[in-house]
This record gives C-alpha cells, sequence and structure tokens, in this order.
C-alpha cells in the first residue's frame, strides 16, 4: 500500500493506491466526515453523526460546538461508538448556557499514533422560541370543593417546571403551591383539593408560574373559581325492624362542606 496524504488547515484529503504482495491485498483508508440530524428546534437539540476511519486506529472522536463569535458557550462533546461502526454526539442548548442562534460544529479525530485531523460539520440555526403560558380551569366538583388547572407553554430554554399557587384566604394564609405534573400530550396538569387550604369554602384565586432552565420566569393570573359552601345535612331512618331478633337497621345520609 502506498498512501499520500496532504494537510491543509484542519481538512485532509487522502489518496491510496492497491498494490498485491504475494497472496495478500491491504488497503489503507482514513476518512473524516460529519453530519447533521435529527434537529428539534424546539427543543434546542441535534444529533452529529460522524463516520470516520484511520489506518492506524482511532483513539476518540470530539465534536467542539459553540454558538457565541468568541467561543465562550463551547463544548466538546466526545463522540460515541455506535454498532454500525460510525460515531454519533447529541447536542442540546443546556450545555451551551441555553443560548439561541447559529450553532457550529467541528469535528476532530484523533489516531492510536497521536495524529489528529479535523474537518469542519456545518452550521444550524436554532432559533429563539417565543414564550407562552395558557392555562383553564377545568373539571370543577363543587360537592368535593376540587377542580384541575390545565397549562400549556413553552419558554426557548425548555420548561424545568411550572408552579400553581392557589389561596381563598384574602390574606393567603390558606396558601398551597402545586406543582403541576407533565401529561403525555405535553402539557401540564395541577389538581386541587379544599383538603389542602383547611377545607375552605368561597372564591379561590388561581395563578401560574413558569419557570425555564436559564433562570426566567413568567406568571399568569388564570382567575377565580368559586366553591360554594355545601349546606350540612343530616337525616336518618329505621328500617329493617325485626321483632322477633329484636333488631333494626339505621339508615343515614348527611354531607358536610369539609
Amino acid at each position: 500500500m502506498i498512501m499520500k496524504k496532504w494537510h491543509v488547515g484542519v481538512a485532509f484529503i487522502c489518496t491510496s493506491v492497491l498494490l498485491s504482495f504475494s497472496a495478500t491485498t491491504v488497503q489503507a483508508d482514513t476518512h473524516l466526515n460529519g453530519k447533521i440530524q435529527n434537529v428539534n428546534q424546539k427543543e434546542g437539540s441535534y444529533e452529529v453523526v460522524i463516520d470516520a476511519a484511520y489506518d492506524n486506529g482511532i483513539a476518540e472522536v470530539y465534536a467542539p460546538t459553540w454558538s457565541d463569535k468568541q467561543q465562550k458557550d463551547i463544548k466538546w462533546y466526545k463522540a460515541r461508538k455506535q454498532a454500525d461502526g460510525s460515531y454519533v454526539v447529541h447536542m442540546n442548548i443546556a450545555n451551551h448556557k441555553y443560548n439561541r442562534g447559529t450553532y457550529t460544529t467541528h469535528v476532530y479525530m484523533y489516531g492510536k499514533d497521536g495524529k489528529q485531523y479535523g474537518t469542519v460539520v456545518g452550521t444550524i440555526n436554532l432559533p429563539g422560541i417565543q414564550t407562552k403560558l395558557n392555562a383553564e380551569i377545568k373539571n370543577v366538583n363543587r360537592d368535593k370543593g376540587s377542580y384541575d388547572v390545565v397549562i400549556n407553554g413553552q419558554i426557548d430554554s425548555g420548561i424545568k417546571e411550572i408552579l400553581v399557587p392557589i389561596w381563598s384566604d384574602k390574606y393567603q394564609k390558606d396558601i398551597k403551591w402545586y406543582k403541576a405534573q407533565k401529561q403525555t400530550d405535553g402539557s401540564y396538569i395541577a389538581h386541587m383539593n379544599i383538603a389542602n387550604h383547611k377545607y375552605n369554602r368561597g372564591t379561590y384565586t388561581t395563578h401560574v408560574y413558569m419557570y425555564g432552565n436559564s433562570g426566567k420566569q413568567h406568571g399568569m393570573v388564570v382567575g377565580n373559581t368559586n366553591l360554594p359552601d355545601v349546606h350540612t345535612k343530616l337525616n336518618a331512618e329505621i328500617k329493617n325492624v325485626n321483632r322477633d331478633k329484636g333488631s333494626y337497621d339505621v339508615v343515614i345520609n348527611g354531607q358536610i362542606d369539609s
């Protein structure tokens, strides 16, 4: 095998000529290229799939990625080798200060002999996502004193958590901060019950606060929901009197606001 290589910056060109020696054929192969796949604009992520080979063996492959022009948010991702022999990197803005904008990705291959090769993969735009937050009260049950708060939201750094403060007392002495749970459809839900508010009856106020992974916060007033007093009721009657056995049943119906 005769192989010639030219190095220009971080890129390289490799040519090989196949020769025969007795009954053995040997071919040296050195190449490096990468491509960006599975771009998720909303989540701020993508994958870098790398096809790499080096005749002296690959020690490791890295994919430096950044958006800041001074590379202040650069991260060197170590590529993981896959079953098909390719390498993959999973990029996420969480590793880059949640910055939005144009990201640049390079790839560097390090040989077991200490040599290094590199190539420019390219750029990809992960634009800012407009912050949105809306919520509504659903499934109001005045008998039980409960309702659901269903929330839909998005924020450019991704949602860290959504909290739902609810209270009826004008001094907020019965306030509870509910942590909303994410549902399979991407919305969030909080289940309110008067048991968490000293069993108070009356008008409940609901707010929603969405917290982004970058620390940004966005809030809104959902509104008021009336859970009126349920009048205490109690009645009873005697049934199934059995004078022979000396027994009877007392059947009671009642309700109370707590």
